[in-house]
């Protein structure tokens, strides 16, 4: 009888949990390919600069100089470096969600998961951007305002799609 009630708790979690999944229009997973490339063009960069001064001791004037220079630089680097690495850390774990009456963000880092939702009826505009680079790589950002501060869904592959879905959803509420 303990089977049975383990299989019928089973039938019931994967039901309920279809539900959910019925309520889902679109999950989307951010790419991490505009921040891999930031973060090659720093390191090519900070390797480029740090280069120059080496090989050049007295390019700043005289080597004291130009070593806090090389110090600088590097700090600079590592700062830049660090960053694009949390960021794209964080990418990784994000996950967007476009339900029938919510978009949502949800993301866990470091034993810690934060999900931020907006209804579509509190949504007060919704902007699509796309710089050059973000074009040619066929990736965007969507912007949901609600008055209180908006939710910025990030590197969004095909995000005209995504933003079509949640156009007719917060326009059709």
């Amino acid at each position: 009888m303990t089977e049975t009630t383990t299989a019928e708790t089973e039938s019931t979690q994967s039901h309920t949990d279809s539900e959910q999944d019925d309520d889902i229009l679109r999950r989307v997973q951010p790419t991490t390919k505009p921040v891999l490339i930031r973060l090659g063009l720093v390191v090519l960069a900070a390797i480029a600069v740090i280069g120059v001064l080496f090989t050049n001791p007295t390019l700043l004037g005289n080597r004291d100089v130009t070593n806090v220079g090389l110090l600088i630089v590097q700090l600079l680097a590592a700062i830049a470096i660090v960053r694009l690495l949390v960021r794209l850390l964080v990418l990784r774990r994000t996950e967007y969600l476009i339900k029938t009456d919510a978009v949502s963000r949800r993301y866990a880092l470091f034993l810690r998961t934060n999900e931020r939702q907006v209804p579509f009826n509190l949504i007060r505009s919704h902007e699509f951007n796309q710089s050059r680079v973000e074009s040619l790589l066929s990736h965007g950002t969507i912007t949901l305002n609600q008055g209180l501060g908006d939710l910025k869904l990030w590197n969004i592959a095909n995000p005209q799609e995504v933003y079509d879905v949640i156009r007719d959803r917060a326009e059709n509420r």
